[in-house]
């Protein structure tokens, strides 16, 4: 993948997208869905002036970051979006 020739050095063989198709349009389905649920909201919350507006946005950026939560942790068994490579912390 694109991404991955871009975060590693010639040397480095370390993958931010599984090889598996499956795994990495799961994972681009998902960084859509973040960039739309999350990124969008946190962009609500800090520029809108209306308590309510902001409120909103709040709700739906917790909304978005609970439902990736629940991906990570009860996602297909193999980690992070399938890529094996998070760590969590508890």
């Amino acid at each position: 993948m694109v991404v991955d020739a871009i975060a590693n050095s010639p040397d480095e063989n370390r993958c931010l997208v599984p090889s598996d198709p499956y795994l990495a349009a799961k994972c681009r389905c998902w960084a859509e869905r973040l960039n739309r649920e999350c990124c969008s909201a946190y962009y609500g919350v800090l520029v809108r002036t209306e308590e309510c507006e902001r409120r909103e946005n709040f709700e739906s950026l917790v909304n978005g970051l609970r439902a990736f939560s629940r991906e990570m942790e009860n996602g297909d068994g193999l980690g992070f979006l399938g890529g094996g490579t998070a760590r969590t912390r508890r």
